[in-house]
């Protein structure tokens, strides 16, 4: 079961002797199927998925009715409901592959001096690392064009995404080239904008919050970031590398071990970030649908802005829905959706525990722990998953709406990040998040742009203030707050 308090959602579930028992001789029994046919199973709810997004962005939205819309938001999330439950008898095999891999590596192959066993996972072509790339070329292309750069450069992001909203160019800038720019960002976002920053669809897409890919467009005409594909470049010779020296000094049985446990982490691996990418892949379309129908509410005077549907109750919704299609006078929400955002408001800055209830024995399985003092100083403990240490200040984001506060070499902060925030990671020193773990998004970004990362420092968003300065040490697991 899942309950939502103050923003949290907490899941749980009750089980009593025999069942438990029952569970865990099916446990047993789905072990190999789980850990078999992992990318063929993606690869098909992936495809499914696909469908029914694409089938839903064909339709003409304007023209239908609100039970359809409200219908077709319903069976584009059902579909995404069921990509999920999918994808998750899939992250067992990536996560398995990995430590089965670290484990046989760093006992029986790995000498003094030899590369971390990460060296032989990265140099892949996921989504993330491809979406990178894309931004790197428009930034390729806007440097053949000094003075559109020079305006991309000099224009705050918030202005640069209102002007590219339109079709007429800024003064100075010809229109041919004004034109070309929004044509390479369209392309982007099609083939990579559908995802999302947050598993809501109440939160905007990045075609929608563009703010992270204009900051890294920004850093690339600079020469400030490096060059996607360059270390994608490395990473792929690093690995192929390291690889074959094992693979020429390695001698029976150990050698068959190492292939078979590197060809399964690399291919499930390779699947791990592309299908929590495509979570979001509805995303969209499904805003599309709600900002038409929400709309349709303003114009009956229900709601003052088409967005604030998202703060609608569902049977609220519904009886709206049948009261609009009925040609019925809407039940007016305008004054009841301030006072909502207000007490969410005042709930974001509790210091929620990390399951119910607070003192249990399963504490113990949790990663992290309650604040320690260090110095005089507060301290974090999590789980250090990218080595290195920094001190610098603190950015700590909740949703897209903070985006625009995130500084180039700022610590980034944040409950946990999905694919689609990796634009970020280029401005980021460090990366703390309140959960996650080694096999996590934030984690291996973090390992491939080579800066610390501490995951599952509990409640690090609530402790920490934006602006202030922290020592993030990604070898010890530890965040101080200075």
């Amino acid at each position: 079961f899942y309950m939502a308090i103050n923003n949290y959602v907490y899941g749980g579930f009750r089980l009593g002797w025999k069942n438990s028992w029952a569970l865990i001789k099916m446990s047993f029994s789905q072990i190999k199927p789980i850990l078999s046919g992992a990318p063929e199973r993606w690869q098909a709810a992936h495809d499914e998925f696909a469908e029914v997004v694409a089938e839903w962005e064909s339709e003409d939205i304007a023209s239908l009715s609100p039970s359809e819309l409200l219908d077709g938001a319903r069976a584009i999330f059902g579909e995404a409901v069921k990509y999920y439950t999918v994808i998750q008898t899939t992250l067992p095999a990536a996560s398995m592959g990995e430590i089965f891999f670290q484990r046989f590596y760093n006992s029986l192959v790995k000498r003094k001096n030899d590369p971390e066993f990460t060296t032989f996972l990265f140099g892949f072509e996921t989504m993330p690392v491809r979406s990178e790339q894309s931004l790197f070329d428009i930034a390729a292309w806007l440097k053949k064009n000094p003075l559109l750069a020079d305006y991309t450069l000099r224009t705050p992001t918030s202005d640069l995404v209102a002007a590219l909203k339109t079709d007429a160019a800024p003064e100075g800038i010809s229109a041919e080239s004004w034109l070309e720019l929004c044509s390479r960002l369209d392309t982007h976002f099609d083939q990579f904008g559908r995802t999302a920053y947050e598993y809501d669809f109440a939160n905007p897409t990045p075609a929608e919050e563009p703010s992270p890919q204009f900051e890294a467009i920004k850093l690339f005409v600079e020469d400030k970031a490096i060059n996607p594909h360059a270390r994608h470049q490395e990473a792929v010779e690093k690995r192929e590398q390291a690889t074959k020296s094992v693979l020429d000094r390695l001698g029976w049985p150990r050698k068959g071990w190492f292939e078979k446990l590197l060809k399964w982490a690399q291919e499930t691996g390779e699947i791990r970030e592309d299908s929590i990418a495509d979570m979001g892949m509805g995303h969209p379309i499904i805003r599309r649908i709600f900002a038409e129908l929400g709309g349709r509410f303003v114009t009956a005077n229900a709601l003052k802005t088409a967005d604030e549907i998202y703060w609608l109750e569902e049977d609220e919704l519904e009886d709206m829905v049948e009261t609009l299609e009925k040609g019925e006078i809407v039940p007016n929400f305008v004054n009841r959706i301030p006072e909502r955002k207000a007490k969410r408001e005042a709930t974001l800055h509790i210091v929620a525990p990390v399951m119910l209830p607070e003192k249990s024995g399963w504490q113990r399985f949790l990663g992290g722990g309650a604040p320690e003092e260090k110095d005089g100083k507060m301290a974090l403990k999590g789980l250090g998953t990218s080595s290195g240490k920094i001190t610098a200040p603190a950015c700590v984001l909740f949703s897209p709406e903070d985006f625009s506060k995130m500084k180039p070499g700022d610590v980034l902060v944040a409950t946990t990040t999905t694919p689609a925030w990796t634009p970020l990671f280029a401005m980021a020193s460090a990366v703390v998040t309140d959960i996650g773990g080694p096999l996590s998004h934030s984690s291996i970004v973090a390992r491939e742009y080579g800066i610390p990362a501490v995951m599952a420092a509990r409640n690090a968003t609530r402790h920490i203030q934006s602006g202030q300065m922290v020592t993030v040490d990604g070898k010890e697991g530890t965040v101080v707050l200075e």
